[in-house]
């Protein structure tokens, strides 16, 4: 949608001095308009685009590609017409006054190419406006779009085929063999079972009240960290200080009373100037799902986040109302798989670690793991999701060993009932977050 009244900046004669200087003397002046990164998008004009794109391919497979050579590869390709006739190729070359002058068209095209860019992604957040979306999803669409023209990665290229993703493809199975495809938990009974959180991933932690979800999740990230990979951690329970005073707690091995103990002062302090050094980033904003999606998107793409958590999903907020919670916990997850999906295909895959509360139904299980069943919305979660986590029930295991939790994890992405039971030890874990083996076996 153009606005009315206006034209699309765009300069025909720079484009016709470009493609002449190429017919002229392709030897030089392709290689130099390789080097500028110059395609044929930057062409406005239609039959422009052929025309660059034919010399281009004829370039690349060592053929010369001067005006004769490209007015009969045209002719012979049924684009000649097209083209507007030889003619028109001829008039090309008469724009030209000296190749050294290249230079400056390139720029005046790469400038009006860019601006059309920047047209087309504010009609893109223009709609979204329209439509009544949330501001916050409005402005993080329009900085996402922007970012990527700055960043120079083209929008346009929706439509592709299997066969140009291929080098794509390999250096996937080569970051899979050498497992570099995915986030390790660098916990060992959990990465022997799972390997790693997919990129992108969305990942669901759930069980009841003090079960270790977030303890879970925070290891996990903590770990992270500590690789140098940086990790958003969104916390709709928690204050800054608080989330601090866990992984301080957590990197240290400090019980709570043992955190208060002036003996230890100086060494709580170098472990939170650790922890303040490591690239972990805090939310810090409203409960409203369109602020965490505008503020999880500036993390992924200005910070290069590839780990985020978001505690939890009960306690997000959207701008909607719904009869009953599970349907908006459903519409909560469907944006976060739809958005995690979104920022893949735009360049920023990352792994997506969500926790929920299990309900009072949960303490029914014999072995104290909570099903899928037991979490509102979980039929819409249980499709949106690559794996679920199921804690267990603290009150149901033995309290004598208080650095393992208990953790089982779905077998494969939709069969979200068949668990397999792990019981996970944590390093440095000194306060209670489960025990080594159910009561019941």
């Amino acid at each position: 949608m153009n606005i009315v009244g206006t034209e699309l900046p765009k300069s025909r004669q720079a484009e016709q001095v470009i493609l002449g200087s190429m017919l002229l003397d392709p030897k030089h002046v392709i290689p130099a308009l390789v080097e500028r990164q110059v395609t044929d998008k930057f062409f406005y004009w239609r039959h422009h685009r052929v025309i660059f794109q034919t010399a281009m391919r004829m370039f690349e497979e060592g053929v010369d590609s001067d005006l004769v050579l490209v007015t009969e590869k045209l002719r012979k390709e049924n684009k000649l017409q097209a083209c507007e006739g030889s003619a028109y190729l001829n008039s090309l070359i008469g724009m030209v006054t000296t190749i050294a002058s290249v230079g400056h068209y390139v720029d005046l095209v790469s400038d009006a190419y860019q601006n059309r860019r920047v047209i087309e992604a504010c009609n893109e957040v223009r709609e979204q406006a329209f439509q009544q979306k949330s501001p916050s999803e409005v402005l993080g669409l329009g900085q996402l779009r922007l970012n990527q023209i700055q960043d120079g990665l083209d929008i346009g290229d929706a439509v592709l085929s299997l066969g140009d993703n291929q080098a794509s493809f390999d250096q996937y199975l080569k970051r899979l063999r050498e497992g570099e495809a995915g986030i390790r938990t660098d916990i060992p009974e959990m990465d022997q079972l799972i390997h790693f959180l997919r990129l992108p991933s969305y990942n669901f932690f759930f069980g009841r009240m003090k079960s270790g979800k977030t303890t879970l999740a925070l290891n996990i990230a903590l770990n992270q960290a500590l690789r140098n990979t940086p990790v958003f951690f969104v916390s709709l329970e928690m204050t800054t200080d608080e989330l601090q005073e866990r992984l301080v707690r957590m990197r240290g091995g400090f019980s709570k009373n043992s955190l208060k103990d002036e003996a230890n002062i100086h060494r709580v302090s170098t472990v939170a100037q650790e922890i303040n050094d490591l690239p972990l980033y805090r939310y810090e904003s409203s409960d409203d799902l369109g602020s965490i999606l505008a503020a999880t998107q500036k993390a992924v793409t200005s910070y290069g986040c590839k780990l985020v958590c978001i505690e939890n999903l009960d306690l997000i907020s959207v701008g909607q109302d719904f009869a009953k919670d599970h349907e908006r916990m459903a519409h909560i997850s469907r944006r976060l798989k739809t958005f995690s999906m979104r920022m893949a295909r735009e360049g920023y895959p990352f792994a997506l670690i969500l926790l929920g509360q299990a309900n009072r139904e949960a303490r029914a299980t014999r072995d104290g793991f909570p099903l899928k069943s037991h979490v509102a919305g979980t039929d819409q979660v249980g499709r949106d999701v690559d794996l679920m986590i199921s804690l267990s029930d603290p009150e149901l295991v033995q309290d004598d060993h208080p650095d393992q939790i208990g953790v089982r994890v779905a077998a494969q992405r939709h069969d979200v009932e068949s668990y397999q039971p792990v019981w996970v030890n944590y390093n440095k874990m000194t306060y209670k977050v489960g025990g080594p083996k159910p009561v019941f076996s």
